[in-house]
């Protein structure tokens, strides 16, 4: 039981959005994540759709437990060090 509540099970991230169609997320220098990785909650689809989020957009990630996924919670507003 302690071994679970000493595991991360997330870790918080910042990436840019490198390409809209396909999306894909850019996260450092050299790891690229495409669709296949990405979890999009609604209130992201809907900033996609909406024309809110754009190429060049850092946006707020979290990483799944094993960092296969990678959940998009928000887009990052100027000014906030992305």
């Amino acid at each position: 039981m302690a071994a679970a509540a000493d595991a991360v099970p997330c870790e918080m991230m910042f990436g840019r959005i490198a390409e809209k169609e396909p999306l894909k997320i850019r996260v450092e220098q050299k790891l690229l994540l495409g669709e296949k990785q990405l979890i999009l909650p609604g209130n992201v689809k809907k900033m996609l759709s909406e024309n809110e989020l754009n190429t060049g957009d850092g946006v707020l990630l979290l990483r799944m437990q094993g960092g296969q996924r990678f959940l998009i919670t928000d887009k990052i507003t100027k000014g906030a060090g992305v």
